[in-house]
């Protein structure tokens, strides 16, 4: 049993030693000299750039399709106690969204209107919005801050659960991972619950860990309380019923805990995650079947999947995988692969192998069953566990030259943070074709989810002050609240684009390429069209005649 990062000694000079007494000939001339209070500075450091990050890009971006929705449904739970708009997503990150707002002057959401149903949920958000347009970037920033904090605080979890398997330096090489993901830094700026979810379930697995690992009653209520919160978050923590039994089951199985043991210790953490989601729904934790049984109940008919240019009447099985590897930076990916290569070829790594792997293989097999389609923020709660690993199995080798490589391909992870930046939503990596190929490969929250007004509107103010732009928008936040004069495009220009200038969001685009392949019409712009700018690399621009 290898001991907590806050009882390690100080004088423990990196993970040298710790290597060495597992891989004495493996280590010979390796010299770290990380130590653990430096190591963990450089943790809390990698968190507050990942929280930098997050703030100065969501500064630049306008509210996305998800989060006006989010925001005022966490508002009514706390002025009405009543779950009754967006009630198949779990209350938690609806109330840290609303939560801030209760400290401003604003004005109130109209709950005598009869648009206060959850069938026109999105437009009863888009009337609060309207009510307090002068305030939209104040309220878009106070909902957004508790998502900065959750993710840099799993930058920081991710980090200190490395540093418990491996030591000091591979819990800094895992926070810094974590730190420069795209997708998890565009995912942790939004008033949504992917992030939520993400630390939820890995908070989860590392209470247990200790909980499981130091005998320590405590900690199995404590775990209970976080599985709780994870559940609260996104209704995929559910997840965690079967991975923790999984982990139960081979824990007894090595002798780390006995059946007697367990038994009352796993009833301790029932209760406690009990207790969590009952104090989550305001005393009435029934609410959660009636949230769960609404999840798929909003799926459109007829809906066209999309994947790498392709339009399917059914969800692909590999779809989420295809996501990860195409939206995933090249130096992560191939970190993850030397961390897989280490993990098949090693049996001295068995929790990880546990621990990260089961977490991962789970919830990559699950997806593959979904129905919607989501891109990768469906499969966001993986991308820690990933992270944990690389970090873990970057310390475990020997090679000299193996080791420049994992620090030059943390080099590049640094890179492509800066060329992401603050386009994380739309970034694909280089295999890919970079961002700008992204309508040509997804959709939806992948690429475009509404985020790039603000763009807009400054492409606007300096190229067309004077005249309307034809704008075809996909989003719930109307356009005029950043500062943007439109008109409508028609489903006539659609067909036959009169003269001027064509502003068409990224979704939409496919969305006419599935109507032109669905009705073997000549209309897909995707192919007939070439745009002439971008605000941002969601919304592009057409000039016509071209």
């Amino acid at each position: 049993m290898m001991a907590r990062p806050g009882k390690l000694s100080a004088n423990i000079v990196g993970v040298t030693e710790r290597v060495k007494m597992a891989h004495p000939k493996q280590t010979q001339g390796l010299r770290v000299t990380i130590t653990v209070p430096r190591a963990h500075t450089g943790i809390v450091l990698c968190a507050l750039l990942f929280l930098l990050q997050t703030g100065l890009s969501a500064r630049q971006k306008s509210l996305t399709w998800d989060e006006p929705t989010f925001i005022v449904s966490g508002l009514s739970y706390l002025h009405t106690g009543v779950f009754k708009l967006n009630a198949e997503a779990p209350p938690l990150p609806q109330y840290l969204a609303a939560l801030p707002l209760l400290l401003i002057d604003i004005e109130r959401p109209d709950y005598a209107s009869p648009e206060f149903e959850p069938r026109t949920q999105v437009v009863f958000a888009r009337r609060f919005m309207q009510a307090n347009a002068g305030r939209i970037d104040t309220i878009a920033g106070l909902s957004r801050f508790s998502t900065w904090l959750i993710g840099s605080a799993l930058v920081l979890i991710v980090g200190l659960f490395a540093a418990r398997l491996m030591g000091p330096v591979a819990g800094l090489t895992a926070a810094a991972v974590t730190a420069l993901s795209p997708t998890l830094i565009a995912h942790a700026r939004l008033a949504t619950s992917d992030a939520a979810c993400a630390l939820g379930m890995f908070a989860s697995v590392y209470a247990f860990h200790i909980a499981v690992h130091e005998s320590d009653r405590k900690m199995w209520a404590v775990c209970g309380v976080v599985c709780g919160l994870a559940v609260l978050s996104k209704f995929t923590a559910l997840l965690l019923g079967p991975i923790l039994a999984l982990f139960l089951l081979i824990e007894i199985r090595r002798g780390t805990l006995s059946l007697r043991q367990t038994l009352p210790r796993v009833l301790l953490l029932l209760l406690a995650g009990l207790a969590t989601l009952t104090v989550g729904y305001l005393g009435k934790p029934w609410l959660l079947l009636d949230g769960i049984s609404r999840i798929y109940t909003n799926l459109t008919p007829g809906y066209q999947f999309y994947l790498l240019g392709n339009v399917y009447d059914e969800p692909v099985w590999y779809y989420y995988l295809a996501a990860v590897l195409i939206k995933t930076p090249l130096p992560i990916l191939l970190l993850l692969c030397i961390a897989t290569w280490i993990l098949l070829t090693r049996d001295d790594h068995r929790d990880i192998l546990l621990y990260c792997g089961v977490p991962i293989a789970t919830l990559l097999f699950i997806t593959a069953f979904d129905q919607t389609a989501l891109g990768p923020r469906r499969v966001l709660p993986a991308f820690p566990f990933a992270f944990a690993t690389i970090g873990v199995t970057g310390v475990a080798h020997g090679c000299r030259s193996c080791h420049y490589l994992h620090r030059g391909l943390l080099v590049w992870c640094v890179a492509v943070a800066v060329i992401a930046f603050p386009h994380h939503l739309s970034y694909f990596n280089a295999l890919a074709g970079g961002p700008t190929r992204g309508p040509y490969l997804m959709d939806d929250s992948n690429v475009d989810w509404g985020q790039d007004l603000p763009a807009l509107a400054v492409w606007q103010r300096q190229n067309q002050p004077d005249e309307p732009i034809r704008l075809f928008y996909f989003g719930t936040i109307p356009p005029e609240l950043y500062g943007i004069t439109h008109q409508a495009v028609t489903h006539a220009e659609i067909i036959s684009p009169k003269p001027g200038v064509y502003a068409i969001s990224a979704h939409l685009l496919v969305y006419i390429r599935k109507t032109a392949r669905k009705a073997n019409a000549d209309i897909d712009w995707l192919e007939k069209y070439r745009p002439f700018d971008r605000a941002g690399y969601s919304i592009y621009l057409y000039r016509f005649p071209q």
